[in-house]
């Protein structure tokens, strides 16, 4: 890797403000898509305000952004975080939702341990998850979070935007949650 300032260290507007940009040098057994993936994160403005912060991943700022519009993270909520890992969106539900808020995340992923939310490892699909999810939320959910993504080594063929949370996943969710619940799923757009 290199560090290089974007020029003679002057911005467009004539500042010296501009930030110093890395470049990553390709490496053998590297594709060059992995590079450019390492080299945008290596250079995200948003993952570095989030390492600084000590959120897990740049997500937590789209919740923060929609909860700031929202206003859905109410104090004491019971959350449900399906698709939780790397537990940016845990780490903005409990510090939204205050000490008395229910926190539970579920990913097929295990995820480091997260102080006052209930972190479980396994399918949301699965028969016994229901169950499993309301006995560590104390009842139904008042919000469900998702932020999922399928994985793009095993699963992209079938696994069609617009939505990232597969309809049929819908009911299940739905079955979760408390009559007044509020849903936030990431909604994303796909064009090849």
């Amino acid at each position: 890797m290199s560090t290089k300032s974007g020029g003679k260290g002057r911005s467009e507007k004539g500042g010296a403000d501009r930030a110093l940009r890395t470049r990553v040098k390709s490496a053998r057994g590297r594709k060059v898509s992995s590079t450019r993936w390492l080299e945008r994160q290596l250079n995200d403005p948003y993952v570095q305000k989030a390492k600084r912060m000590g959120y897990r991943s740049r997500a937590a700022f789209k919740l923060i952004e929609l909860d700031d519009k929202f206003h859905f993270l109410t104090k004491g909520a019971k959350i449900l975080d399906l698709g939780a890992a790397p537990g940016g969106w845990t780490q903005v539900a409990l510090e939204r939702a205050g000490k008395d808020a229910r926190v539970v995340g579920i990913d097929l992923l295990e995820v480091e341990a997260i102080a006052g939310a209930d972190l479980l490892q396994g399918d949301f699909l699965d028969d016994d998850a229901p169950e499993r999810l309301r006995h560590h939320l104390n009842g139904p959910a008042d919000v469900v979070l998702t932020d999922m993504a399928a994985s793009a080594t095993a699963l992209w063929c079938y696994w069609k935007p617009p939505s990232i949370l597969p309809p049929k996943c819908w009911p299940r969710a739905v079955r979760l949650s408390a009559k007044s619940c509020r849903g936030v799923p990431k909604i994303s757009f796909w064009h090849p």
